[in-house]
């Protein structure tokens, strides 16, 4: 009678769990094939997407340097412009008392 009752077992693993726990393998490997997809799509979007902001930190950068560079030649022109004013008052004072 065990044996009988062990092959029962047996053929019930057999003829109905294990064809559900291959199913359910199968749908888990769909699934995980859809997320990867999902994921590799998602990866790419989030790569265009840094490249832009990359771009643009590169595009500002060379903004920023450039305004700073005219802001200092800017400032040394008027430096020299203060220069060249007070040399001429020097020279005529130094013309009046001379």
């Amino acid at each position: 009678m065990a044996d009988n009752v062990l092959q029962t077992i047996q053929k019930l693993l057999q003829d109905v769990i294990a064809p559900d726990i291959r199913e359910t393998k199968v749908r888990v490997d769909e699934m995980q094939k859809q997320i990867d997809v999902r994921l590799a799509a998602i990866e790419k979007q989030v790569e265009i997407r840094v490249g832009g902001i990359e771009q643009r930190m590169v595009y500002l950068e060379k903004s920023l340097l450039s305004a700073f560079a005219e802001s200092q030649a800017r400032i040394e022109i008027t430096g020299s412009k203060a220069v060249i004013d007070l040399r001429e008052r020097v020279a005529v004072l130094e013309s009046k008392h001379a």
